[in-house]
């Protein structure tokens, strides 16, 4: 069974402003090739969705297949659906259930916010769908993001905050209930470890794909070029933080 991934509002404050309530009026559904949108809401356009799809698309080589999108406008039935995932009392937007490949979107999701929203639940399905968990867990809320091409990530900002540079002990952290290691800071690192990633190696995907069984050091020297993960990782989040370099998003 899959896992549940989750956009939470308290990750959010990184990457989108602050949002109202959804406007209530409805339109059928719109459907895609191997996607379907439920209950959308009026602002929704089929030729923008077209627009997110192809682009995800042409950057992952995934395709959709019986993937539902369903949006609520009542508080209380999005309740019910956290609560159903066993998400009750979380403050997320939206979320992502690979068990049944399916998204949920909440009622306060607006126009601005949706692209990326959307797009980093949908990069949680694609997870699913080409690695069926052998991506390591460190990488996974980066790849959403780099899959949703989130451009507000900090660089600067990761690398003031005086914490572990190392995705791999952040998710140790994590998992041990380390109050220190936010979450805010656990996306902004995984988004940047999947961007040097991005840019130091050729097959992107295929490294995600084996970094769950293999030592991250010895699969970067051998499908990458780059030796020793930590070090090289320090050196370009310097160079994306002071300025010297760009990401290749």
């Amino acid at each position: 069974m899959g896992k549940n991934w989750v956009f939470l509002l308290v990750a959010a404050c990184l990457y989108f402003q602050t949002v109202g309530a959804q406007s209530s009026s409805l339109l059928s559904n719109v459907e895609l090739p191997g996607i379907v949108f439920k209950n959308p809401p009026e602002w929704l356009k089929k030729s923008d969705l077209i627009s997110i799809i192809d682009g995800i698309k042409t950057r992952t080589g995934w395709n959709p297949e019986n993937v539902v999108v369903q949006f609520y406008n009542d508080p209380g039935l999005y309740g019910l659906a956290l609560q159903d995932a066993r998400l009750g009392g979380t403050p997320a937007w939206g979320f992502a259930d690979s068990s049944k490949n399916m998204i949920h979107i909440g009622p306060q999701t607006r126009a601005r916010d949706f692209k990326l929203l959307f797009s980093h639940e949908l990069g949680h399905l694609i997870s699913w769908s080409l690695f069926h968990g052998s991506m390591a867990d460190y990488l996974e809320e980066g790849f959403a993001e780099w899959v949703a091409q989130n451009p507000n990530l900090s660089f600067s900002w990761i690398n003031q905050q005086n914490k572990t540079i190392d995705p791999r002990l952040i998710m140790d952290a994590m998992r041990q209930g380390g109050a220190s290691f936010d979450i805010q800071y656990r996306y902004g690192l995984s988004y940047a470890t999947v961007l040097f990633l991005a840019n130091k190696c050729p097959d992107l995907i295929g490294v995600l794909r084996d970094s769950g069984g293999q030592n991250l050091d010895k699969l970067l020297a051998d499908r990458c070029q780059t030796p020793f993960f930590l070090n090289s990782f320090q050196l370009w989040l310097n160079e994306m933080a002071f300025g010297s370099g760009r990401p290749r998003y």
